[in-house]
């Protein structure tokens, strides 16, 4: 049995959430839809007027986060995590904005577990510090109560397909400002192959040809379709799009998504790694995130897992080493798709019950 990229539902045939609804959950002030999270993030910052300015992010981060903060004009200023969840450190976002003059922290809620988000938004609000909320890997959880995306000045979805909401693209900003100024086109042409992507390299990942005709299309898009040749955070997101990724809100809000926290309490108590999971709220864990005592386990482990046909990543790119949790982390990440297919489940399940590393990674 093989087991690919995470394979989302096919929601063709079901209803949409209301226009109405989607706004309560996105924390009831004025949504905007964008091409994806990182134009959203540009969007947003440019409504705010932050140029040339110092925005905090976590140094483990998506690089598409990173590179929003650079085309917006902005310089990128790194802070520490919390090696309990992978989020951003409260400590270290309240240390650095002590010292150095910070315009926007933007806080990240990652593999579907909250950040401290409730006291970092206290903290910016005492300090006057735009922050920015990113909700893309957590649409779904709460905080004391509260979703997610209602915390902050505002806040980005994002539903690409590895997200916890695997629509075709899109990305989603709610903020209290008028930008209708701010669009300028459409532009169908991005969305199609974008569809197309989708399609073939996520939803009928299982055939081999199907696979092939995706990295084909996705070459394409990547290599002609850039923020240097077109401004693609100023396109609108077509109805035919928007309609599509209300049918995933749909399935979240009427609580008929289903999120896979079995995995994460199956595998809690492993003597040779400890698997990622909610610190505080309800989090909507989406992938498997392990990480190991050793780089040596890890590496062994990967071995193991791609003689059993499962796909895994090592999560993202370390971008410096000047924290002590980063030189922790280097080399022990390990991201396992959660597959919707019982079947595909069993089989990760057992695989990783099934594996014991080398006498020798046992005692290091």
């Amino acid at each position: 049995m093989r087991i690919n990229k995470f394979k989302p539902n096919s929601v063709f045939s079901s209803r949409k959430i209301q226009s109405q609804d989607f706004s309560r959950y996105v924390g009831g002030r004025t949504r905007h839809s964008f091409a994806n999270g990182k134009s959203a993030i540009i969007a947003a910052l440019k409504l705010w007027g932050i140029y040339k300015e110092n925005i905090l992010i976590p140094y483990y981060i998506c690089k598409d986060v990173e590179e929003a903060v650079v085309c917006s004009g902005n310089n990128v200023v790194y802070c520490d995590i919390d090696i309990s969840d992978l989020n951003i450190s409260y400590d270290s976002i309240v240390e650095i904005c002590t010292k150095c003059d910070i315009k926007v922290v933007l806080v990240p809620s990652l593999y579907g577990n909250p950040a401290r988000i409730d006291d970092i938004e206290r903290f910016c609000r005492k300090r006057h510090i735009y922050l920015l909320n990113d909700c893309a890997q957590s649409i779904g959880s709460f905080v004391n109560e509260k979703h997610i995306a209602s915390y902050g000045d505002a806040a980005i979805t994002s539903l690409s397909p590895g997200k916890p909401l695997p629509g075709f693209s899109g990305g989603y900003l709610s903020i209290n400002a008028d930008i209708k100024d701010y669009y300028t086109s459409t532009h169908h042409l991005y969305y199609i192959c974008a569809c197309s992507t989708y399609l073939f390299s996520r939803l009928w990942i299982d055939s081999i040809i199907s696979r092939i005709i995706g990295r084909i299309i996705s070459f394409v898009c990547y290599k002609f379709i850039t923020y240097d040749l077109i401004d693609i955070s100023k396109f609108r997101l077509p109805i035919w799009v928007h309609n599509y990724n209300m049918k995933f809100f749909y399935y979240l809000y009427n609580g008929k998504f289903e999120y896979r926290s079995i995995f994460i309490s199956q595998f809690q108590k492993s003597t040779y790694y400890r698997v990622i999971s909610s610190s505080r709220g309800f989090g909507v864990p989406y992938v498997l995130v392990m990480v190991f005592n050793t780089s040596n386990l890890a590496s062994e482990f990967k071995e193991y897992i791609l003689e059993k046909k499962i796909y895994y990543s090592s999560g993202y790119s370390i971008n410096t080493l000047c924290f002590d949790s980063s030189k922790y982390l280097v080399d022990k990440l390990i991201n396992l798709p959660i597959d919707l297919d019982f079947r595909k489940r069993d089989y990760l399940f057992k695989s990783i019950a099934d594996w014991t590393p080398k006498k020798n990674n046992k005692e290091t």
